[in-house]
């Protein structure tokens, strides 16, 4: 291989740099092993954009095996061919031996020693890949992100995965909400700030919505806006255009000419006029169409959601960068016992990833434990609860108990038939290993695709929030 496409030279702390200056699979080269460079810097300046992505690709900190983590550096003459991916590299400079090279790398060497960030094994399901965002995210020194991938207000490793995503080299967003929510259930990040409040689309959960004004009548955007013009003389109130004779203005009622605004005439206000159908009016309606998916909708039939800034706890950094939250994080995102406040997230984030023909379908029990039942024994309870119902998103406040399921809607009368049935058979379970607690009260609770999901809350929640 001519060293013209490459070449390694060191900078002044000793740290081994790997110069590119054409396209080569550096993954596959036999010559360049990871222990031989330290730093990775790209002159992209005279490559193709198709030759950028696949650099880029092949040199990736996150999938690469010989780049890994390690810092990694552009040269180009034009930023704006780097695009969103400008986020996994660490900075666009003019040469390998830029003071910002030496300085910036030295800090994530300092930073990955003193965590001991370890390299994740692969990426072959999406908490391992969250885990490496994450990972780098440390690295780099930055322990907040945000609970969305919209450009513009994502940070941390949302960012990250919004990159990634907007470069094809990732799936859906829901892997990445769930992944979120399990970083709060699990302690290892705590909310630290509210960032904004969004709107999606109620099919497909995009946030990328086109506004467009139109006509109140046939909902066209082909509208036309003009002033009203009002003549004092006649008190004739019609469109200028109306007015608009020979160049000059004349009432189209009294047939006078109008010289001076402010004496002959005024403007009162502004009138629209359809181009479709022709309907003339003062306010427009507001409509919205999906960029995602095409469909249309009204303003208020958008679903809010806020967009929250986190940042990792102390417990969280470390479990991430040894690899604990991998295996945490890899079991079962849904099923399992949550706290109340983290069921009820878990709730919202089925509202926001479940598909139009999915079904919320939850039993609430009451349930009563003797008074005389000493506190061991409701402590054996609450244990035998969470061994009977691990197959369920599970939890408690009080006295009430809620076990949720999901399922497709043409399935629901059947669905709740098993449920039901299922239940019954481990209350009876439970009945006969806890004789002093008994079902008081059993209401079942279902959602469709169509219900918001805060007025479910409520509905669900309605005897707690009653008797607080």
């Amino acid at each position: 291989m001519e060293h013209s496409i490459y070449k390694i030279v060191s900078n002044p702390n000793g740290r081994n740099i790997l110069v590119i200056n054409h396209y080569f699979d550096v993954e596959k080269s036999e010559e360049i092993q990871d222990e031989k460079f330290d730093i990775v810097y790209l002159n992209i300046s005279n490559m193709s954009n198709n030759e950028i992505g696949l650099l880029l690709e092949k040199t990736s900190p996150i999938f690469s095996t010989k780049c890994w983590m390690k810092p990694r550096y552009v040269q180009t003459n034009n930023t704006a061919r780097m695009g969103i991916l400008d986020i996994l590299t660490d900075g666009i400079v003019n040469s390998p031996f830029d003071e910002l090279v030496t300085q910036r790398s030295e800090e994530i060497f300092l930073q990955m020693s003193r965590l001991q960030i370890t390299q994740t094994a692969n990426v072959s399901t999406f908490v391992a890949l969250f885990i490496r965002l994450c990972k780098y995210s440390i690295s780099r020194g930055k322990y907040t992100y945000t609970s969305t991938i919209i450009p513009g207000i994502t940070e941390g490793h949302s960012a990250l995965y919004a990159a990634l995503l907007f470069n094809n080299e990732v799936a859906s967003r829901k892997e990445f909400l769930e992944f979120n929510q399990k970083l709060l259930e699990l302690g290892y990040a705590e909310p630290q700030d509210f960032v904004e409040r969004v709107h999606l689309c109620p099919q497909c959960k995009s946030s990328h919505l086109i506004y467009a004004e139109c006509c109140p009548k046939c909902e066209s955007s082909n509208i036309n806006e003009e002033p009203m013009l009002h003549h004092f003389r006649c008190a004739n109130i019609s469109p200028e255009s109306t007015y608009v004779y020979d160049d000059k203005l004349r009432c189209p009622k009294c047939r006078q000419y109008l010289h001076h605004i402010g004496v002959d005439y005024d403007r009162p206000t502004d009138v629209h006029t359809c181009g479709e159908c022709g309907h003339t009016f003062i306010h427009t309606k507001m409509k919205v169409r999906c960029a995602n998916c095409g469909s249309k909708h009204r303003p208020a039939h958008l679903q809010p959601m806020d967009v929250v800034r986190y940042k990792y706890t102390a417990e969280g950094i470390q479990s991430i960068v040894n690899n604990d939250a991998l295996i945490k994080i890899g079991k079962d995102l849904w099923f399992g016992y949550s706290n109340f406040d983290s069921y009820l997230q878990q709730l919202r984030l089925f509202s926001h990833t479940s598909a139009l023909n999915e079904t919320l379908y939850t039993i609430r029990l009451k349930i009563r434990v003797a008074d005389h039942v000493s506190e061991t024994d409701r402590i054996d309870f609450l244990r035998r609860m969470h061994e009977l119902f691990y197959d369920y998103n599970f939890s408690y406040k009080s006295n009430y108990f809620f076990l949720s399921s999901k399922s497709h809607t043409e399935d629901i009368s059947n669905t709740q038939q098993q449920i039901m049935r299922n239940i019954e058979y481990k209350l009876s379970t439970l009945q006969t290993d806890c004789p002093f607690a008994y079902v008081e009260e059993q209401t079942s609770v279902v959602r469709d695709a169509s219900e918001n999901i805060e007025r479910y809350i409520r509905r669900l929640c309605e005897p707690i929030y009653r008797n607080e």
